[in-house]
């Protein structure tokens, strides 16, 4: 992931409430999997152990924050189980074919939580965070574009 990514998702992630912040998990879980098939077809097996080992801490941390009250809770369990196992036997054989169906599943996942994230009318995780807005700031030898979530300009 580019400094960039991590800025951005950075950003969003100070501004979000928990179903967000769900989200915007799939969305880097999503991140790390396109890097991983990027790093595999140019040959570096590193790159490509680490960004799956990367997707498999996040996919690991939304199977630890389930709350085990409803059923849905099992049902995320099984599929964040199926996911990590692909991801493992991915990681072992060095190949990405179970890859694009654990991101077309996680792609899915984020979507409903994204769609179920605009009924949310929770404050965000991080209370004590300042607004971010979009803009420009000048620096010296530099011009530094900021942008927030959905924010939109020409």
């Amino acid at each position: 992931m580019t400094k960039e990514e991590i800025n951005i998702f950075s950003k969003r992630i100070a501004q979000s409430n928990k179903t967000q912040l769900v989200a915007v998990t799939f969305e880097i879980i999503i991140n790390y999997l396109d890097s991983s098939v990027k790093a595999l077809e140019e040959g570096d097996e590193e790159g490509f152990t680490d960004d799956l080992q990367r997707a498999k801490r996040f996919i690991d941390d939304l199977a630890v924050s389930l709350k085990f009250e409803n059923q849905i809770a099992y049902d995320l369990m099984s599929l964040y189980s199926f996911a990590d196992r692909c991801i493992i036997k991915s990681i072992i054989k060095k190949d990405s074919y179970h890859i694009g169906v654990v991101r077309d599943m996680m792609k899915m996942l984020g979507e409903s939580f994204e769609k179920i994230s605009k009924e949310d009318d929770s404050e965000p995780v991080m209370k004590n965070s300042m607004p971010i807005y979009a803009g420009i700031t000048y620096g010296k030898d530099s011009v530094n574009e900021i942008t927030a979530p959905g924010a939109t300009y020409n």
